[in-house]
């Protein structure tokens, strides 16, 4: 079987048979598409099972709902292609872009993992593309600082070899679990490609989980940063592209100081070269940084944002 396209399910009934009609019909015969209903107390579970009906490709999963994370986990366990990718039940992605990420990954046996554009709509937040060439990256370091990997850590715009997920799963009750599995699937990877071609069309969910984010899913945000940065700065703390990622980060701890007073990222050296190439609020952010470190960063900017809201 040449691929499986696995959707976790939860009260999704306006969306998930627009969601996996515009699958199947791109797909070709050899291919699955595993649907888990996380639990849903709509009329999802019944949506999903007519639709089974209708398309042979369809394998339907009900569970009890313990989250997305859970309900990837057991599709994982009884898929059967060679590639895997995942969908959200509330998202579309283009037509004939599986298509396209098929052809592509069948041509260069090579390519471990697969990326493609994406548009993401954030509702009232604006909207915004991302677009890539056709490259390939020939190490988790080059991919995630070169290519700003943890910008568009999403695990759903990709088509990985099934093989990578060998004793690997999503973390349980992580809101951000894209950032602790991609490493790790990553890491395995010997080549990490990106193509033109297809679009993944994510939808604003003002009730979704990452919209509604509180002081501890924050920290789970800062810690899998923390550990990339970690691994990574071994070998590429002087690195330009590093920098950029540890600054990135500290834009988070920033924010969850100001929830929790907590301090979970290391301070790592920021070379005054790299310094020098920056402009705006990061150039100020990056200077109190270097001279007064991280915990001090955070206090004058929680303070400095006291001080801006009772002036209004």
């Amino acid at each position: 079987m040449k691929l499986s396209v696995i959707i976790p399910a939860y009260n999704a009934k306006s969306t998930i048979e627009r969601c996996i009609n515009g699958i199947v019909s791109q797909l070709p015969r050899d291919c699955e598409v595993i649907v888990v209903d996380d639990g849903s107390t709509d009329a999802t579970g019944n949506i999903i099972d007519k639709l089974a009906e209708s398309h042979e490709q369809v394998v339907v999963m009900h569970t009890t709902n313990h989250g997305p994370s859970v309900a990837r986990n057991k599709a994982l366990d009884i898929a059967k292609g060679d590639y895997i990718t995942f969908a959200d039940s509330d998202d579309t992605i283009a037509p004939h872009t599986l298509e396209y990420a098929l052809d592509t990954m069948q041509q260069h046996p090579e390519y471990d993992i697969l990326e493609y554009p994406t548009h993401v709509d954030r509702g009232t937040e604006g909207q915004y593309d991302v677009s890539f060439s056709d490259c390939a990256y020939h190490s988790f370091a080059e991919y995630w600082l070169k290519l700003q990997g943890y910008n568009h850590s999403y695990v759903w715009n990709k088509l990985y070899k099934r093989e990578l997920f060998k004793n690997i799963r999503f973390t349980p009750g992580y809101i951000f679990e894209d950032l602790w599995i991609q490493p790790l699937l990553m890491k395995r990877a010997s080549i990490i490609a990106t193509t033109s071609k297809g679009c993944y069309l994510y939808s604003y969910n003002p009730d979704g989980l990452s919209h509604n984010l509180d002081a501890a899913q924050l920290e789970m945000a800062v810690r899998a940063h923390a550990h990339t940065l970690s691994e990574l700065s071994a070998t590429h703390s002087d690195n330009p592209h590093f920098c950029t990622y540890y600054l990135k980060a500290v834009n988070i701890q920033i924010d969850l100081y100001s929830a929790t007073g907590n301090i979970i990222l290391d301070c790592h050296p920021i070379p005054w070269s790299y310094i020098k190439q920056i402009t705006g609020k990061a150039l100020i952010k990056a200077i109190i940084l270097k001279l007064l470190g991280l915990k001090m960063l955070c206090k004058i900017i929680n303070l400095t944002h006291k001080t801006t809201n009772a002036t209004h």
